[in-house]
This record gives C-alpha cells, structure tokens and sequence, in this order.
C-alpha cells in the first residue's frame, strides 16, 4: 500500500520491499498499491513517474512489476497503455462487467467466498498471457526449486514457522479446511475491523 506522493518517494518503498524480501521469490508479480487520496490528487505526470520508478526498481530487482487500483481513482488519470511494458495492471472494478480498461488482473468483487472461511473474500480474475504465463512457469517449477521457506499466516518473522519448508497445495488446503485456520484468520480480520 504505496504513500509516494513523488518518485523518489516511490523509489524508497521498492527498495524496501526488495530487502525485506532479501531473495524470496514472488512469481505472480509485487504490485504498488495506490489508493491514497493524497496520491490519487496528484496530476498525470506526477502519478505516472511514480509508476515508472517503481517498475524500474522492482523489475530490476529481478521481480515483475505491477500496479493495483480501483476502475474509478488512478485508472481516470492514467491509462493502462501508459504503464511500463514489463509492468502488470491489476484493476479493481466490483462488477459482472470487465472494466473497459486493459488489464492482467480484474479483481471483480469483494463478497466471493472459498472453502475453509466463512465471510466474504475478493476475487480475482486472470485476465492477460502474460499473467497466465507466470502462474504456468511457477506450476512447471519443481517443488524443491520453489521458495525455501515458505511464511504461513502468523509465522514470518517469528520463530513458530511450520516445520516443514515445502507445503504441497493439497496440505495447504487441508489446513486452511481446519477450525485453527479458521479461528485464527477469523480473529486477525475481528483485528483489522477492531472488533474484540
């Protein structure tokens, strides 16, 4: 969730993330989130050099780019077209109807559900080659070249990571099938909401 409201500012935050990072391979994309209203006032060129740096930094960096934002803020002052070739859109537009825009990624409601959690979830829907290219290349990947040390919900940063560094998503999905995921989960949004 970006705050730049100028480029170096941009800058700054990709250079954090590729640290914090340090090397953890993030197939799909790491994408600027820009919703501020700060950052939704500034003017076209402004918004779109803080797009280009970021790119720049992250694409360096090894990482695919991307840029998220509802149909109705950034997406009004900038197009799609505009954004880097090596960088992802991905708008959010809740609706049955695609945006009108160019997209990879339309996140297309906020109330869809999945198993294993019982409120409401946001859904996605692939919307370019290129996105399908990378999620295909990362399933073609064999497991022991995929991400060393995989970060369960609670565990990055602490010492209680599961055992085990290789999940399979079939083990994924049974734990997130499991009233521990649920409770836990569950408690982590009460958090977000304040709710005690």
């Amino acid at each position: 969730y970006s705050h730049a409201t100028e480029a170096a500012w941009a800058e700054l935050e990709a250079v954090h993330i590729i640290k914090t990072l340090n090397g953890f391979p993030m197939p799909c994309g790491l994408y600027l989130d820009m919703e501020e209203p700060e950052q939704l006032a500034l003017d076209h060129d402004t918004l779109l050099q803080i797009i280009r740096v970021w790119c720049k930094t992250i694409d360096s960096a090894g990482y695919t780019p991307g840029i998220y934002s509802s149909a109705g803020t950034l997406w009004t002052k900038v197009h799609p077209d505009e954004v880097p070739v090596s960088c992802l859109v991905w708008i959010a537009k809740w609706s049955d109807n695609p945006p009108d825009l160019p997209c990879d990624l339309w996140q297309n409601s906020d109330h869809g559900s999945i198993p294993g959690y019982d409120g409401p979830v946001d859904t996605d829907e692939v919307r370019s080659q290129l996105l399908k290219g990378l999620i295909e290349i990362y399933r073609t990947v064999p497991p022991e070249d995929k991400a060393p040390d995989a970060c369960p919900i609670g565990g990055c940063g602490t010492e209680d990571r599961f055992a085990e560094t290789q999940k399979t998503i079939d083990e994924l999905a049974a734990y997130i099938a499991t009233n521990e995921f649920k409770s836990g989960f569950q408690k982590f949004i009460d958090s977000k909401r304040g709710i005690k």
